[in-house]
C-alpha cells in the first residue's frame, strides 16, 4: 500500500473511498448524505463501510 500512497499522493482512506465509490450500494448511501446530515450519521455511514477519518474535524 505504501507504493500506492507514494505514487498517487493519497492515503489509505482516499484509496478505499475511491474503490468503494464504484459500489452501487455505497454510491446510493453517499448520495443520501448532504450538508444537513448530522455529523454522527456521516461517521456511522463511513464506519459501516470500514472508513475512518481520524484527523478530520
Amino acid at each position: 500500500m505504501a507504493k500506492v500512497e507514494a505514487r498517487s499522493g493519497q492515503d489509505r482512506n482516499d484509496y478505499a473511498q475511491r474503490f468503494l465509490s464504484r459500489a452501487p450500494a455505497y454510491r446510493l448511501g453517499h448520495a443520501a448524505l448532504n450538508a444537513t446530515t448530522p455529523s454522527q450519521a456521516k461517521e456511522d455511514f463511513a464506519r459501516s463501510w470500514g472508513l475512518r477519518f481520524p484527523h478530520r474535524s
